[in-house]
């Protein structure tokens, strides 16, 4: 491994370490507000559900697809 796949393999990992953090944020907001929801009137859960956690799901989403192409070029 020469100096410059060595260095590419860091910051490879500090993309995924800053990432897994991102991701362990996004999952920590999306418990929060699910906890949260349960608490309203059942009309309105439904609307703010429909709108906000699915926002969050698909930024997790993004995050763990960001991920796994990481981890994949890693491998490589």
């Amino acid at each position: 491994m020469d100096m410059h796949e060595k260095g590419k393999a860091v910051q490879e990992s500090v993309e995924l370490r800053k990432l897994n953090t991102l991701i362990k944020g996004e999952e920590e907001k999306l418990a929060l507000k699910k906890n949260r929801f349960q608490k309203l009137t059942k009309k309105h859960r439904i609307w703010v559900m429909n709108r906000e956690i699915r926002e969050l799901e698909l930024k997790l989403n993004r995050l763990y697809k960001e991920k796994k192409l990481i981890e994949e070029n890693e491998e490589e």
